[in-house]
């Protein structure tokens, strides 16, 4: 008798067949059909995400962390943006990167092709199942998600929706299957399903992507968690980013803004005082301050701030970023 697991598998092997055949038009069209759907189902998808909201207060999780599993309709409509610009990219499938001839007139060269099933596993950031599937989908392949429990109810409600923009034009529905067993056992199993799936991806801590690298007998695409290494010359003044550091994150926390103090980096994540961080952004640039959207770096809700300036201009800039927090009716926070 074939377990959950291999069930999910021979599903999604049957369907990545159906995936390959698809045209440029069709994957084209499937992908806006799931981007309407997502905004016409959004209350579907915040009711339900409001269920792991309420799961990871009770359990007492850090606001950061909740913070990263919250859904907006901002947030909704940035999935299904995410989606449309896929749509939007050149089709891969197909194409001929070289091409050879041997003396013997054989032709010999390189062509992408799709992998076939495609498993991602990652944690709490529900918007990841959205722009896994496109990605995925894209590329003529079928995906398994296995996303974190505490984004299960999230992760169910949008895999829900992407099912039903398929089904409106037409596609397979196993395209896209979701692990909804949250137990460490069906992750295991995840990994030793060689044959089944073709390639695992696991999107998240060093710590998952480690044990996936070690454990899984699946081929794996290392993602890793980000360029964090960081060269220092002997002659470089250590010093200096140290005091631009200590004092920005004073300044910052003096005027009312929630920020993370970075024991190693040249710039600090600050959280925004409103869902939508591009707005927030604005608002510092009327006041002449140049801040980026966390979004583009993985942490939608915030905005990063570089310090690699001189101290003098850190000091100028403090009572402007004051002005922008008082704008936002901030109160000095303490340490």
């Amino acid at each position: 008798m074939e377990s959950y697991m291999e069930m999910l598998a021979n599903h999604a092997k049957h369907a990545a067949v159906a995936a390959a055949k698809l045209g440029t038009a069709e994957k084209n069209k499937g992908l806006c059909a799931v981007a309407d759907e997502l905004i016409m189902q959004q209350e579907l998808i915040l009711a339900e995400n409001q269920k792991d909201l309420k799961a990871a207060e009770e359990k007492g999780v850090k606001q950061s962390l909740i913070d990263r599993l919250a859904l907006s309709e901002k947030r909704i409509a940035d999935m299904a943006e995410g989606l449309r610009q896929i749509a939007s990219l050149d089709d891969p499938v197909g194409e001929i990167l070289s091409m050879k001839v041997r003396p013997n007139g054989l032709r010999i060269g390189q062509k992408r092709v799709p992998l076939g099933v495609v498993g991602i596993i990652y944690e709490s950031r529900p918007n990841v199942t959205a722009d896994a599937f496109g990605l995925c989908f894209k590329t003529g392949n079928a995906v398994i998600l296995r996303g974190g429990s505490d984004a299960i109810y999230s992760n169910q409600a949008i895999v829900r929706v992407i099912k039903a923009g398929l089904r409106k034009e037409k596609l397979c529905q196993d395209l896209v299957l979701l692990v909804e067993d949250t137990s460490r056992e069906v992750v295991n199993e995840m990994m030793k399903m060689h044959g089944l799936i073709d390639v695992l991806i696991p999107r998240g801590g060093a710590g998952l992507i480690a044990n996936v690298v070690a454990n899984s007998t699946v081929p794996v695409i290392e993602t890793g968690t980000g360029n964090c290494h960081v060269y220092v010359d002997e002659t470089a003044d250590i010093e200096a980013y140290d005091r631009n550091r200590n004092l920005l994150y004073r300044g910052l926390r003096e005027a009312g803004f929630e920020c993370v103090k970075p024991q190693g980096a040249f710039y600090m994540f600050v959280k925004s005082p409103e869902p939508d961080e591009k707005k927030f952004c604005e608002a510092c640039k009327k006041e002449h301050i140049l801040v980026v959207p966390g979004s583009s770096f993985a942490c939608p809700g915030y905005v990063r701030i570089s310090y690699c300036v001189s101290f003098d201009q850190i000091r100028r800039s403090l009572p402007a970023f004051k002005r922008v927090a008082e704008g936002y009716g901030l109160k000095g926070l303490e340490d």
